[in-house]
């Protein structure tokens, strides 16, 4: 940007790179725990953790491979935001369910187990008709 300082192109590159390196990791462990469940294995609970830790995982392999480059850095702290990121992920999903499950529908994020509960749901009665 012209006419801003030295320091404060380097401020905002630092946090722009922090950043990126959050959204970056929460995407790929949203993706992956959206297949999970499109998948309909393993269950919620292991999918879950299996999309936070692949994505770390991928995180700590990426840095690592950063450490073997004379051009490049590998980082710890790179891999925490990394880890914060992929939490973040699997967290908003998991909140769409529940907060918002028409748009979680729509985009993807029931998958075949969670449409059976649903269709067993819709097959009990309901408070209206017991006591109608």
């Amino acid at each position: 940007l012209p006419g801003i300082s030295e320091e404060m192109s380097d401020g905002l590159q630092f946090v722009i790179r922090r950043t990126a390196h959050v959204m970056e990791y929460g995407l790929l462990a949203f993706l992956l725990l959206r297949a999970f469940v499109a998948s309909g294995r393993p269950p919620l609970r292991g999918a879950t953790l299996a999309a936070f830790c692949l994505a770390t995982a991928f995180a700590a392999a990426d840095e690592t491979r950063q450490s073997l480059s004379a051009t490049r850095l590998g980082s710890v702290w790179d891999v925490a935001l990394d880890t914060v990121g992929a939490l973040s992920g699997v967290g908003l999903l998991l909140w769409t369910r529940v907060s918002l499950p028409g748009l979680a529908r729509s985009i993807g994020l029931f998958g075949p187990q969670d449409h059976k509960a649903r269709e067993h749901e819709d097959a009990l009665p309901n408070e209206a008709s017991l006591n109608g």
